[in-house]
């Protein structure tokens, strides 16, 4: 009876201090903008994602451009998605000039925000979230969801350039342009929302292999 018992206390100890880690058999990944992620808890299954706007401030500026690449660890792309953004505000001729979407191109091809915000969700389900500075395309995530009362996303939210830093330190510049080149993906629209989840794609899947080579 004493040995059962001592086993009956040492399998609660563990459960105890292994539950918080578990869900389903996955580590339990709590939401976190722009973590510095522990290498062992790197998922399998993620999104990457972009967003383009009229600005930088997530307050008085708006999403014209959501662009995501459902992918795995090994780079191995399973969707894209893409979708313009009708702002209630104007688009500058400057962002015109930077990322070539117009007024016109989201009135003819855009979505009101509630309902691109709805089929990014459903896009992206429960996985987690990758973003080359996280912390500003998730900044204007909470704004959008904000503006139109939708439920915050709950997703854990990830960093690249954070990794980038970890994995090359010493660099001159991590511009996203300039990493992605180095691992072999040159493409021509520099500011376009599925362009750049592309190039993080690479940036991201290099620095995590990387990274975990040096464990």
């Amino acid at each position: 009876m004493e040995t059962a018992a001592v086993i009956l206390i040492v399998a609660i100890l563990a459960l105890w201090l292994l539950g918080p880690r578990l869900k389903n058999g996955a580590p339990n990944h709590q939401r976190e903008s722009g973590p510095a992620n522990d290498l062992s808890m790197l998922p399998e299954r993620f999104v990457i994602f972009d967003f383009e706007t009229t600005g930088l401030n997530p307050d008085s500026h708006e999403i014209i451009e959501i662009g995501a690449i459902r992918a795995n660890r090994d780079s191995h792309m399973h969707e894209t998605f893409q979708t313009f953004v009708i702002p209630q505000g104007r688009i500058s001729a400057r962002i015109t000039e930077i990322t070539g979407i117009n007024r016109e191109m989201v009135k003819r091809d855009g979505l009101p925000l509630d309902q691109a915000l709805s089929e990014f969700r459903a896009f992206v389900g429960e996985l987690p979230l990758i973003a080359y500075n996280a912390e500003f395309d998730d900044g204007f995530l909470k704004s959008a969801c904000r503006r139109v009362e939708a439920e915050a996303f709950a997703n854990e939210v990830c960093c690249a350039l954070k990794m980038a830093r970890r994995a090359w330190p010493g660099r001159r510049n991590y511009k996203l342009t300039e990493l992605a080149r180095d691992g072999g993906l040159s493409l021509e629209n520099v500011h376009r929302a599925l362009s750049d989840c592309h190039r993080t794609l690479i940036v991201y899947t290099a620095a995590a292999r990387k990274l975990r080579s040096h464990r």
